[in-house]
This record gives structure tokens, C-alpha cells and sequence, in this order.
């Protein structure tokens, strides 16, 4: 679905908040970028220069040989500090570079693509297999948003999904209302649930 953004350019657009949402050749396309907290990227790139501290003294502390038990214990307290390290290094990524794409496709599909720029992962949904549209359980107010869960939520697949990576109240309306419009346009006529009288009775009705 990269094609969908590299056309873009030069289409209608709208800002909402941070996220744009833009009619496409294809449909319609929804940009989140991440919602950078300065404070909290801050002190993680500062516990990032702590961790690099940390790897080089305990890795060196190794290396220099050690009763066999230290170096056991150093290797596995290693292990949990490195992966630690990655895990944060993913959230520092996100808030400077991470982005969450939607993507309405007019031929029946819904696309979401999340990752760092200009890298994602794509996950496709067939309309006709998309419902429940809605939002999603709102967050405890204490929790910060580069922690925030996604807004906006619909079942595909028998399984919940979900799009809107620390959207504000405002950005989840609106790009709830376009999935909404979106889903609502592939989804099967209503019965006609009218009551007709059955053909006897109708012939009843006229005879003398």
C-alpha cells in the first residue's frame, strides 16, 4: 500500500489534531504520527547512556576473568539488561521516528500499517469480514501517552483489532467516523422486514 501515500501528494487533505487524513486515488488515508513526550524521551535517552555504561563494565568485568559463579551471574544479569535496553530503545524509536498509518481502500479492504519510518508491518482486512467498529476502553488518566493504547477498535477475523495509537478524543472521533462511513458503504441491504399478507388471504379479500 505504499503506492497509496507516494500518490497522495497533491490531494485533499485535513488535519485533525496531529493526524491527517487524506483522499487518496485508492480511498482514503489516515497518518498518526507518535505523540512525542519530551519529558519521558528525554529521561530514557538519558537511562539509554546509563544502559551503554552499564553493558561496557559488565561485559569488561567478563572478559577480565572472575570466579566462575560471578561470570555465570554476570552473563545472565547481562542477558535482562540487554534485552531491557532493546525494549526502551524501541520506545525512544517510536516517539522520534514511529508512525501508524489507516488505510481505506475503495476496492474493499482496510489496511494498517504501524512502524519506524520509512519501515512498517501491513496487516490487510477485506471489508466484508470487518465489524463491530468503535472505540476502545479509555485509558486511566494517570498513564502517560507514550504508554497510550490504541483508540479505536473493530473485530476482523473473528479477532479484535485495533488502530490509534495515542489519539486524543477529537482524532478518535474523527477517524471513527471515516471507518465507520467506510464500513457502512460495503455492508449488505437490510431485509425487507415489511409484513405482506399471504396470497389466499389477498384472493379471500376480493371475492364476492
Amino acid at each position: 500500500m505504499s503506492d497509496v501515500r507516494d500518490r497522495a501528494d497533491g490531494m485533499p487533505a485535513r488535519r485533525q489534531g496531529r493526524i491527517v487524513i487524506r483522499e487518496t486515488e485508492d480511498g482514503i488515508g489516515v497518518y498518526n504520527p507518535a505523540r512525542r513526550e519530551p519529558l519521558a524521551l528525554g529521561f530514557l535517552l538519558f537511562w539509554l547512556i546509563g544502559w551503554g555504561a552499564g553493558e561496557v563494565f559488565v561485559v569488561w568485568q567478563v572478559l577480565s576473568g572472575g570466579p566462575a559463579a560471578l561470570d555465570l551471574f554476570l552473563l545472565f544479569w547481562l542477558a535482562g539488561w540487554t534485552a531491557g535496553g532493546f525494549m526502551i530503545g524501541g520506545v525512544v524509536l517510536w516517539q522520534l521516528i514511529g508512525v501508524e498509518k489507516l488505510f481505506l481502500v475503495s476496492a474493499g479492504a482496510i489496511v494498517v500499517e504501524r512502524g519506524f519510518r520509512p519501515f512498517g508491518r501491513k496487516q490487510v482486512y477485506p471489508v466484508e469480514n470487518v465489524s463491530s467498529v468503535g472505540l476502545m476502553p479509555d485509558k486511566p488518566p494517570e498513564v502517560p501517552s507514550i504508554f497510550a493504547p490504541r483508540r479505536i477498535g473493530f473485530v476482523a477475523g473473528g479477532k479484535t483489532r485495533s488502530f490509534g495509537i495515542g489519539l486524543d478524543d477529537a482524532e478518535a472521533a474523527a477517524v471513527l467516523a471515516e471507518l465507520r462511513r467506510f464500513v457502512d458503504r460495503f455492508a449488505p441491504p437490510e431485509p425487507d422486514t415489511t409484513d405482506r399478507p399471504d396470497t389466499d388471504e389477498q384472493e379471500d379479500a376480493v371475492r364476492p
